[in-house]
């Protein structure tokens, strides 16, 4: 479907609940080739950004803070499903995680967390387009997870393992999230 032909008939597909995932699928595939708004020619290419990056990267493994990483594969033209607008390029995301990890799996209480106590995401905390931070489970009294489990902003949280429906469902936790309060961390904590 065009873009001219989705506007001549978006009342009608607005309406139709069974065609708002075909919508959403739509208007995310025209966001990721650059074409959902207006590029601005003045901003900074990606390719900056991605030097920043490994700098920082450098950096924290200088100091011991992350592990040094292992080259990873530059993407070669095979593999470049579409043309993205000049100033971007194509990343593994592995070239973009400063650090990543399997998370924690304790052994927790079959009911949320309540109080001061500590709570462990559940796989239902994270999905495309939201985060519940409420989706937790107590951990034992006692229990501490290690600095490393713990969720902070800025880290982005993914599904590793789960239905296919559910695996991938990923969320970025921004100052602006719902707030999974200091107790809470992450059954799978993916990277930052």
């Amino acid at each position: 479907m065009t873009p001219d032909r989705l506007l001549a008939h978006f009342d009608r597909l607005a309406e139709a609940p069974h065609a708002i995932p075909r919508l959403r699928r739509f208007i995310l595939g025209l966001a990721v080739r650059g074409k959902l708004v207006e590029q601005d020619p003045n901003d900074e290419c990606a390719s900056e950004l991605l030097k920043r990056i490994q700098a920082e990267k450098e950096r924290l493994a200088k100091e011991g803070k992350i592990r040094k990483q292992l080259p990873i594969a530059k993407i070669d033209d095979g593999e470049v499903p579409y043309q993205v607008p000049p100033a971007w390029c194509w990343v593994r995301f592995g070239d973009l995680v400063t650090n990543a990890d399997a998370g924690w799996s304790p052994k927790s209480e079959g009911f949320p967390k309540s109080g001061d106590n500590w709570g462990v995401l559940k796989v239902s905390a994270v999905s495309w387009d939201k985060f519940l931070p409420e989706e937790n489970k107590q951990l034992p009294a006692g229990v501490t997870p290690p600095e490393a489990a713990r969720i902070h902003a800025g880290d982005f949280l993914i599904s590793r393992a789960n239905t296919s429906e559910l695996v991938a469902n990923s969320y970025l936790l921004s100052p602006h999230s719902p707030p999974a309060s200091r107790r809470t961390t992450p059954h799978r904590r993916q990277g930052r």
